[in-house]
């Protein structure tokens, strides 16, 4: 049986600890350790879309989720589509209230995207959103995962001027507003954090 030890990661890491698990095509049953309600939900609930069959049990504070695998449930392909669609970052935040939670959730978003199984055609940032291409470390590196992957990443060059950032530009390229004008109307849908 492979165990999979999420104790101590927050969302969304213990359900792309599995999910990365179940990619590698093995027959091996699995049981998975997460520390928290959240996590075990997730996990639930991403083994009931897939229709693995699997127990969760309560012991010592801890949530023990063991899946039973049958042949059929380890098809799952490591494929990743690129959409027409793009993403809008326009803010370095995620939502309104706590700028600091709202850094953390933009940070967790950009994680998750990395890895997904659909990626869209573009990214573009502006406003404030061209930060997170100059400034924040973390989601530099997820850019540049995600840039490797074939996603165009592209920041407006007028929002890193205003900025001063324009020198700062660590990943994808600058754009202007008749090229951000032209993916918005071209896109297939638009998504914004």
């Amino acid at each position: 049986m492979k165990l999979i030890d999420s104790r101590g990661e927050t969302c969304p890491i213990p359900v792309i600890m599995l999910k990365k698990a179940l990619k590698q095509k093995s027959s091996e049953n699995i049981r998975q350790i997460v520390d928290n309600e959240i996590a075990k939900q997730n996990i639930e609930k991403m083994l009931s879309e897939l229709n693995i069959e699997f127990s969760s049990k309560q012991e010592n504070g801890d949530y023990i989720i063991d899946l039973k695998l049958v042949e059929s449930d380890v098809a799952l392909e490591e494929i990743i589509e690129k959409t027409g669609d793009i993403i809008i970052f326009d803010s370095d935040k995620m939502g309104k209230g706590s700028d600091e939670l709202g850094k953390a959730l933009m940070n967790s978003f950009i994680y998750t995207l990395t890895e997904s199984d659909k990626l869209p055609s573009k990214i573009i940032m502006y406003n404030s959103g061209v930060k997170l291409a100059c400034e924040n470390d973390d989601t530099i590196l997820d850019f540049e995962k995600l840039e490797k992957s074939g996603v165009e990443i592209l920041s407006c060059g007028l929002c890193l001027d205003y900025f001063g950032l324009e020198k700062s530009l660590k990943v994808g390229s600058v754009t202007n507003m008749y090229s951000i004008l032209q993916s918005k109307l071209n896109a297939t849908k638009i998504i914004k954090p």
